[in-house]
């Protein structure tokens, strides 16, 4: 029955092809967590499968240079996937994900609607951090990111490189770019390439504004769609 399973798992693996990640619960229609645990561990010390974490099995990318490995964010994003759950990046993850920082994090930490949990691969972690699902419901996964990032730096230690940098992720979402070209109507309200410009700047007003007043920070770092201007806000929402 084991050499049966194993081989209906390895068989299994290959029709998938490489650079997959696999854990007990993938296998779960075959109903026997024990033998699929006993046979994820057979194909890792056959060197078809390598083990990443406990529990966590990469059928591997090959090439002549040897095994080519998922980033930690690639890792992430693909548990988040099995677990259909919905991940931030937060802390200096996100400062990382937005180019605010080049320093290299030994934990790689994201909010999630799911199940909090970490995971060790290698000599770094990833951690998952439950969150409120008011975290999840923007339409696009660039304000969270920038709220994450936000609350990582702090009111005192945003510099105008960081405030240019993430006027640069929102041209990259085409916001400034769509706007620039023709300005777009939202709501019946027209704005020009001027009015996504200066909103830009306010948002940094707003942040700003925000850390002064206790109130108003947890309403910025939970809500950013309420103080964002409508023009920034509705055109990222219909430009991706």
């Amino acid at each position: 029955m084991k050499t049966i399973l194993t081989k209906e798992i390895r068989n299994i693996i290959d029709r998938n092809g490489p650079n997959r990640l696999y854990m007990v619960s993938d296998f779960a229609h075959l109903n026997n967590d024990g033998l699929v645990t006993r046979a994820l561990s057979r194909l890792e010390k056959e060197g078809v499968l390598i083990r990443l974490s406990q529990g966590l099995y990469l059928y591997p990318l090959r090439n002549k240079f040897g095994v080519l490995r998922p980033s930690i964010e690639d890792i992430a994003y693909a548990i988040a996937e099995k677990d259909k759950a919905r991940i931030i990046p937060s802390g200096l993850t996100a400062l990382n994900k937005l180019g605010l920082s080049t320093q290299v994090t030994m934990n790689a930490v994201y909010l999630t609607d799911a199940t909090a949990r970490e995971l060790t691969i290698g000599n770094r972690k990833i951690i998952f951090k439950r969150s409120a699902p008011r975290n999840f419901a923007y339409k696009t996964d660039l304000f969270p990111l920038i709220v994450a990032a936000m609350k990582e730096l702090g009111k005192d230690n945003v510099t105008d490189e960081q405030i240019a940098i993430i006027k640069q992720t929102i041209e990259k979402y085409g916001v400034l770019k769509r706007a620039a070209r023709d300005g777009i109507s939202i709501n019946r309200t027209v704005y020009s390439p001027e009015d996504y410009a200066n909103g830009c700047t306010n948002m940094m007003t707003f942040y700003d504004s925000a850390m002064e007043r206790p109130q108003w920070a947890s309403l910025w770092l939970s809500d950013l769609d309420t103080v964002c201007p409508p023009c920034i806000a509705g055109a990222t929402d219909e430009g991706i």
